[in-house]
């Protein structure tokens, strides 16, 4: 056959064959992902419970700390400003989209 001197049903027979040879490979490449998680999951199912582990936090003192926060506050407020800081607490870091997924699927497993 000359691709030189095809004539345009030709063209599109070899398009139609070619694009059929891809959707073939694509379907099997599908199933072998599909085969693969089958058989990762069938080694797994021999796991026992995991161990709860018990976080302890120590208490630590932050006299430096609150006094670093109550000059910044004072020096903020001018030279007659009265306030009283009743409570100090460490926020959680809030999570980014990736970390939260990553989690989410460590509980999921």
């Amino acid at each position: 056959m000359d691709f030189h001197n095809m004539s345009f049903p030709e063209g599109l027979l070899i398009s139609a064959f070619c694009m059929l040879i891809v959707f073939v490979v694509l379907v099997c490449i599908s199933y072998l992902v599909d085969i693969t998680a089958f058989f990762t999951r069938m080694k797994k199912k021999s796991v026992t419970e995991p161990v709860l582990v018990e976080e302890t936090f120590e208490e630590v003192d932050d006299t430096r700390t609150l006094a670093i926060i109550a000059a910044a506050i004072a020096s903020m407020g001018g030279e007659r400003s009265s306030f009283v800081v009743r409570k100090v607490e460490k926020k959680k870091a809030t999570l980014s989209g990736w970390e939260a997924e990553s989690l989410r699927n460590s509980k999921r497993r």
